[in-house]
């Protein structure tokens, strides 16, 4: 568990003078604000293939394959121990929502920027959001502006 303490003093209102300061050092109190490590990490990504057929998209048992594949290329077995869950998958966009363990995240996330090829033809993964709150991944507010102005442009 990590923490971060904040604390005011006396001295942080030397400048001002009379009872004033006594009400302000009366107000002002030890605050500790703690931070838990969350076990998971989201990532929101997205598998680009050139020249590859739309026809011809990839479910998410295939997905999390490739995802696993990136992971062993770099970094081997260890990389591809790595518990990785498909949250969401979307087969029209090659979209999906994955969850991994805090502590592979860094790894997950370089396996997937490294990975240029599937089978022969190139390709990448495009990482656009990543949280530890699954909640943040249904927002975007780039779409959310677009779906408010719908009506009133209609």
């Amino acid at each position: 568990m990590t923490g971060i303490n904040i604390m005011y003093s006396s001295s942080h209102f030397g400048s001002i003078k009379g009872s004033g300061l006594q009400a302000m050092e009366a107000s002002c109190k030890f605050e500790r604000i703690v931070m838990k490590k969350l076990p998971f990490h989201f990532l929101k990504v997205q598998l680009e293939n050139f020249g590859a057929k739309r026809s011809g998209a990839m479910d998410a048992d295939q997905f999390k394959f490739v995802v696993l594949k990136a992971l062993r290329e770099l970094h081997g077995d260890i990389g591809a121990a790595i518990a990785v869950h498909v949250i969401e998958y979307q087969r029209e966009t090659n979209e999906a929502i994955l969850q991994v363990p805090s502590d592979g995240l860094v790894k997950v996330w370089s396996a997937l920027t490294m990975y240029s090829k599937h089978g022969e033809k190139p390709c990448h993964f495009k990482v656009s959001k990543v949280s530890p709150h699954l909640a943040s991944m249904s927002a975007d507010s780039r779409k959310f502006m677009t779906e408010l102005l719908k009506p009133s442009l209609g």
